[in-house]
């Protein structure tokens, strides 16, 4: 039975990375090769541990072929009237303070694992602080991270404590970025498979569970939330990125409302990805 690998890599530059660690999850065919990068990126004010650009890889883990951009895959938040969102490589103005990893039940450091190195289970723990973007400087969030890496994929338990009063406009806890070329239907927990006609801008309200898929390329992506308890029932999005080279996968937090200082937010998030 094939097992979880990982490989810590000094040399990642994907997207201002700094190093990453490589995940390889066994699937059906191969293995995917989620990176965890470290990106530091001074003109975005980001120095954040994210999840990065996923590869389909062979039983050898070797032939990389990338089959996600990179994107972000757990937080971005807008403020009202603010000229972007907060969160990770893309958007910037996040940077962690404190990142833990947790090897088959023990706290390790990432960086004895040079070699590829078969494991039983994988847990991170990240905390990062997220800022206005007007001046980059006034704090507007504590972000809580932890990942769970099991055979099933990766499970991501999210926590963001609002530290003062902020009117919102577009708010995303959930997405996922699958290649474009690989990917041509699509269905929710709500819905049958269909075309992913992208131009329909097609959106599922109350769905928890989507699955973008490609006929020819065998390649599953499967991104599934809770209910939202804050907002009401989420809204599940397929966008091409302004004409870009993927699919966006997410779900709508929410779109205006606006938060008090102390308000917590907190969600979990399903990631899988299977060669098939």
């Amino acid at each position: 039975m094939k097992k979880i690998h990982i490989k810590y890599d000094p040399d990642y530059r994907t997207e201002h990375s700094v190093e990453a660690l490589h995940i390889y999850i066994p699937t059906e065919i191969g293995y995917i090769d989620h990176t965890y990068g470290h990106t530091v990126w001074k003109e975005a004010n980001a120095d954040i541990w994210r999840l990065s650009v996923a590869y389909m890889c062979d039983d050898s883990l070797e032939n990389a072929e990338p089959i996600t951009i990179g994107g972000e895959w757990d937080m971005a938040l807008r403020l009202a009237d603010r000229p972007d969102f907060i969160g990770g490589h893309a958007h910037g103005d996040e940077r962690f303070s404190k990142i833990t990893f947790v090897v088959d039940g023990a706290e390790r450091d990432i960086k004895d694992f040079v070699r590829a190195t078969e494991i039983d289970s994988l847990k991170i723990v990240e905390d990062s602080i997220g800022f206005d973007p007007l001046d980059g400087k006034t704090l507007a969030i504590e972000h809580h991270k932890e990942y769970t890496v099991s055979l099933d994929g990766i499970r991501l338990d999210q926590r963001v404590k609002w530290l003062g009063d902020f009117p919102l406009n577009y708010c995303y806890m959930a997405m996922m970025p699958p290649a474009k070329k690989y990917t041509d239907s699509f269905y929710t927990n709500l819905t049958e498979p269909c075309h992913l006609d992208i131009a329909s801008r097609p959106t599922v309200d109350g769905a928890t569970s989507v699955t973008v898929f490609g006929k020819e390329s065998g390649l599953y992506f499967t991104m599934k939330v809770n209910e939202y308890s804050i907002y009401g029932k989420p809204k599940m999005c397929l966008r091409d990125n302004a004409g870009g080279a993927y699919n966006k996968m997410y779900f709508d937090f929410t779109s205006g409302g606006e938060v008090k200082k102390g308000d917590i937010w907190e969600t979990f998030t399903e990631y899988k990805i299977e060669k098939k």
